[in-house]
């Protein structure tokens, strides 16, 4: 089960393995599940759709934001729980890259945001 250091979630989306199951969307194995890329690109389009609807909507487009926000944020912690707790040990001896790290920073941004959008009256 022996990897390079650099594979990233576009990596596992278009066929990396790190030893795992799993297809383009999510990858499994050994007590470890990860949420390839595809989910970062498209919680990044949906977050763009719903400022478009904040900025026309108001609260509606809050709501949408502090949704994706929250299963962005869920996400990339699983993310970055499964590489500290399953994949730095042994052979793999992965690690967080500044990709997942913008993930969870700007999902929980969104999160933030779309609190405060979901809060305000239209």
């Amino acid at each position: 089960m022996g990897v390079s250091m650099n594979v990233t979630g576009w990596d596992l989306f278009s066929g990396g393995q790190l030893g795992m199951s799993g297809n383009a969307i999510i990858r499994y194995g050994g007590g470890t599940i990860f949420f390839t890329g595809f989910w970062a690109l498209l919680i990044g389009a949906l977050l763009v759709l719903a400022g478009a609807l904040m900025l026309a909507r108001g609260r509606l487009g809050g709501v949408i934001t502090l949704v994706v926000g929250l299963l962005g944020t869920a996400m990339s912690a699983t993310n970055v729980v499964m590489v500290y707790t399953k994949m730095r040990t042994g052979s793999v001896g992965a690690s967080v890259g500044i990709g997942l790290w913008l993930f969870i920073g700007l999902s929980v941004a969104a999160l933030v945001i779309g609190i405060v959008g979901a809060s305000t009256a239209d």
